[in-house]
């Protein structure tokens, strides 16, 4: 007769990684210490009313009396329950009347605001919910205290005796009141973890693997395998293996900030500190190379240094446990590193005229294209913008005399811009405008008809300032000729602000004349008649977007209207395009859809903002555009907006959209039993969460 055996399995647990355990004092209240300065100063209160009462429970107010001492830090405890809000005042008091108050607010402090993390020989603490930001923590252990500052937010305290408990104090300390401390004091007790637990699991004979379950992450197993017969006779059938369980993943790793050279990575802790440290990993997608920096386990941040411009990185983040074993893999972080910018950007004092300069600069060694904003600092809405190609100076006309100007540079490579390189220009002024400023520093303010001759032309403002400046007769004569026909004409007009359906223009009317209103002829638009405002600033609406018009304002006064003012060109912004949305989508492709927007325009622009350098920027004409060889499974960052010669881009809009995971592939069936069927498949490319298996019964025909 054939015996049977029965093998066990028996499983060690040793506990040298991080585990969650400690026991709170129970307490419902906490104690607040206030201390404070004598106030007001030199005015020698008699005494202090305390008085505090929650927020939400007015009609429960508590009231101390501190008697004031002028050598002495004045200094009071009250006692707030756990996570309630309270409103505090202070009064100083002489001769019974009040002399000053200070109020704020505080909240009673709880050591559920504090996790913890016991191990064998250390605790961690983790108070980030407390808002770093305005507190700083004091810990004391014993005759030991630790100060933490600059908004650290988790400590671990090691160097513990096992199986110990051990009671921490902890001193919030609430910042930003400078004319009293306050310090909210909690005790709480830890008791550290030194046991191993033992498990033994049965197993029937004939069993080749089995699964273990309800295990912790980050923690160093023993396994022993064994057999034992009905008589409790038992025999090792293998050695001790030992095997360390992942750590659980860091959660929302994000890319903060890039620079050519530089990408910053931010993340939040994992759920259990169970693990030793971090370990980057950056893959460089191009070359196939990648690069491991580590990173202690309490930072939360990293900047990774040393990569290549405008190139694209895959980012992998781990937990590594005690023994080196990393936490699962996650879907990596994909980033694009900034652009260089050009270099030493001028313009040599020979070459800056009357109404045009010459701009040079130095390209990086990768770069063959550079950008060039030219803005009045005057009316920084009317930019001029260019591009360049394969050169290092280019010549810009067109410009005002004795203008300063904000010009910046950017490198762009397939569509994309660097950081601009701003440098500040003012033109030269000619004979004629030097004649006008010094002929009205002469003769006191121009008479309006000035700046209509200079509307209309120039030299006539000139004359007038000249004349003004050697008699004032010119000038009695044009207020004299104003006051008898028409009224004077704007001193003044420029666009103030523009969007893409309407204009805002400033009107500077004349200090003297009685006016009923304003008379708006535009070019290319219907023509309006509008009150004048206190604020001197007009809007007309009713534009089309990505349209240039001419503004010709006169002043009415009764039923004359003054001499035109001519407003020099404004250009109406450009529509962003709205409701985008995905179109087909696969595997390694996103099709990008959109309604047309309002407005004139010449084309799309639409870039994907996370996606390889070759395939980056594409410019349409219509509402639809698709990129392909993207990743399965990969959320991808489209924006589009508009473009037109001579206009300022629309605002971008952006869209996220997702590629459908890949399939798995080799399906096969490795074995079966009974009631069990056993499958096998080669994972797919790209990130995933999980595999979803259908099933359906065959039935078997007659």
């Amino acid at each position: 007769m054939e015996k049977s055996i029965i093998l066990l399995f028996w499983l060690q647990c040793v506990k040298t990684s991080k585990c969650f355990h400690y026991s709170p004092m129970n307490k419902q209240t906490t104690a607040v210490f206030i201390e404070w300065d004598e106030f007001p100063k030199g005015e020698s209160p008699e005494f202090y009313f305390l008085k505090y009462q929650r927020v939400n429970n007015f009609a429960q107010k508590n009231v101390k009396s501190i008697v004031a001492d002028p050598q002495k830090l004045l200094k009071s405890i009250v006692t707030l329950e756990e996570n309630e809000d309270y409103h505090i005042i202070i009064q100083s008091i002489k001769y019974g009347q009040i002399l000053s108050e200070k109020s704020f607010k505080t909240r009673g402090f709880s050591i559920s605001n504090v996790k913890i993390i016991a191990t064998s020989t250390s605790v961690s603490f983790n108070w980030s919910v407390l808002f770093p930001n305005d507190i700083s923590v004091s810990i004391s252990l014993n005759n030991s205290s630790r100060i933490m500052h600059d908004n650290v937010m988790v400590y671990e305290w090691d160097n513990l005796k096992p199986g110990t408990l051990h009671t921490f104090t902890f001193d919030f300390k609430q910042l930003h009141l400078d004319f009293i401390n306050i310090f909210h004091r909690l005790d709480i007790q830890v008791e550290t973890d030194y046991t191993e637990e033992q498990h033994f699991e049965s197993m029937p004979p004939n069993t080749t693997e089995k699964t273990i379950k309800q295990l912790s992450p980050g923690h160093i197993y023993r396994f022993l395998l064994f057999a034992m017969n009905k008589w409790e006779a038992k025999t090792t059938l293998s050695p001790v293996f030992t095997v360390e369980t992942r750590p659980l993943s860091a959660k929302n790793v994000t890319v903060t900030h890039v620079t050519p050279s530089e990408i910053f990575l931010h993340w939040d802790p994992p759920d259990t500190l169970c693990f030793h440290h971090y370990l980057v990993t950056i893959l460089d997608v191009e070359n196939n190379r990648s690069e491991e920096v580590s990173v202690e386990k309490l930072n939360t941040s990293v900047t990774i240094g040393d990569l290549r411009s405008f190139h694209h990185y895959l980012i992998y983040l781990f937990s590594v446990a005690e023994r080196g074993t990393l936490s699962c893999f996650e879907k990596p972080i994909s980033a694009i590193t900034g652009i260089n910018p050009p270099q030493k950007v001028f313009a040599k004092p020979e070459d800056v005229g009357e109404d045009s300069m010459v701009l040079q600069w130095e390209l990086p060694q990768d770069g063959h294209e550079v950008y060039i904003q030219i803005k009045s600092v005057t009316d920084a809405r009317e930019v001029m913008e260019l591009f360049v190609k394969d050169a290092n100076r280019y010549k810009i006309d067109n410009l005002t005399p004795g203008m300063t100007y904000d010009i910046g540079m950017a490198t762009v490579m397939n569509g994309n811009l660097s950081k601009l390189v701003t440098i500040q220009q003012t033109l030269k002024v000619g004979e004629a405008v030097e004649a006008v400023y010094a002929a009205s520093e002469e003769g006191g303010e121009t008479p309006a008809a000035v700046y209509v001759a200079s509307a209309e032309g120039g030299e006539a403002a000139a004359a007038v300032c000249a004349a003004s400046a050697e008699g004032g007769e010119a000038a009695a004569a044009v207020y004299a000729a104003s006051a008898e026909g028409e009224p004077i004409p704007a001193q003044i007009v420029i666009p103030y602000e523009n969007n893409s359906t309407s204009v805002v223009l400033f009107v500077q009317t004349p200090d003297i004349g009685v006016f009923d209103g304003l008379f708006i002829t535009i070019e290319g638009g219907p023509n309006v008649t509008v009150p004048l405002k206190h604020d001197s600033k007009i809007t007309v609406g009713n534009l089309t977007p990505g349209t240039e018009y001419n503004f010709f304002v006169s002043i009415i006064g009764g039923t004359i209207l003054s001499h035109m003012y001519y407003v020099p060109t404004v250009k109406m912004c450009l529509e962003a395009p709205l409701n985008i949305h995905e179109g087909k989508i696969t595997d390694s492709s996103i099709e990008v859809l959109w309604n047309r927007a309002d407005g004139n325009f010449r084309h799309y622009e639409i870039t994907c903002l996370n996606c390889a350098a070759t395939f980056l920027v594409q410019k349409v004409v219509q509402e639809v555009a698709t990129f392909s060889k993207l990743d399965p499974a990969t959320v991808y960052t489209f924006s589009i907006l508009m473009e037109k010669e001579g206009f300022k881009d629309s605002t971008p809009n952006i869209k996220e959209i997702q590629t459908d995971p890949d399939p798995p592939s080799d399906l096969l069936i490795f074995g079966q039993e009974e009631n069990t069927i056993y499958l096998s498949w080669q994972l797919p490319q790209g990130g995933f969460e999980k595999f979803q298996v259908k099933s359906r019964a065959a039935i078997a025909q007659p």
